[in-house]
């Protein structure tokens, strides 16, 4: 208060004096607060960026080492794909080979086999034909389950209990001189005519049983042409090996 007394007691002029030099004083520390001010910031303006800038520095590393990380793991996966693909060509490979090697073998013992098979063929055809070199009992013609042997060694799965069937000329020829006999004896022959002819194709579809002369006697008549076709048809056994007569067949038309 006393401050205040002294300066009401003071004249104008250094009332005036004393409050330019407040004002300049107050001026003054203002501006020493507000050059301070303005250093602090830029210092901390400064710290962030340079804090900023470690950052990026630091996040740039991280993705440089990251990208080498997922290069190597990239390279890494290649390498194995690779050797898994290498691996997997050369099994494909053995395995052709081994294919091959396979069906060569195959080959081959299919050729071995067909030539077996026609050899053991050829030799049961020549052993049926000297077999069916046989006299008929032209009186009877009956049939016998005497069997004709096979010379084969060994059985013969894929022969077993089949049928096969063989022309016989001797007994065509033999139905055709009992036909043409039988023929000449009818009253009206000399008229008419007739006559029976052995052919070596089968003249018709249709065939009976021929197992003695008398089955043809329903077929003698005048004034026709007889075409006689006989076979026989034979069977092997259970093991393939024998074969046995089954039946005579007898194909006749009549035109």
């Amino acid at each position: 208060m006393w401050l205040w007394k002294k300066f009401n007691n003071l004249n104008t002029t250094s009332k005036v004096i004393i409050l330019i030099l407040v004002i300049l004083l107050i001026v003054g520390i203002t501006s020493i607060i507000l050059i301070n001010y303005k250093k602090v910031e830029n210092i901390s303006l400064q710290n962030d960026t340079i804090l900023s800038s470690s950052l990026n520095i630091e996040e740039n590393i991280n993705e440089v080492v990251n990208q080498e990380t997922i290069n190597n793991e990239i390279k890494e996966e290649k390498d194995i794909q690779e050797n898994n693909s290498n691996a997997e060509n050369k099994q494909v490979i053995q395995s052709n080979n081994t294919n091959n090697t396979l069906v060569n073998t195959s080959k081959n013992n299919n050729v071995s086999n067909q030539t077996n098979n026609k050899q053991e063929n050829n030799k049961q055809e020549n052993t049926k034909q000297e077999n069916n070199k046989t006299e008929i009992n032209k009186e009877t013609n009956s049939q016998t389950n005497t069997p004709i042997k096979n010379e084969q060694p060994a059985g013969n799965a894929e022969l077993a209990n089949t049928h096969f069937k063989k022309y016989n000329k001797e007994k065509t020829n033999h139905a055709v001189a009992y036909l043409n006999s039988k023929i000449k004896q009818l009253e009206d022959y000399e008229t008419f005519g007739g006559k029976a002819i052995a052919v070596t194709e089968k003249p018709c579809k249709d065939w009976f049983s021929y197992s003695y002369d008398e089955k043809l006697n329903s077929l003698v008549i005048t004034g026709c042409t007889l075409k006689v076709y006989i076979e026989d048809e034979y069977t092997y056994d259970s093991k393939g090996i024998n074969y046995y007569l089954y039946d005579t067949k007898a194909y006749i038309y009549t035109y």
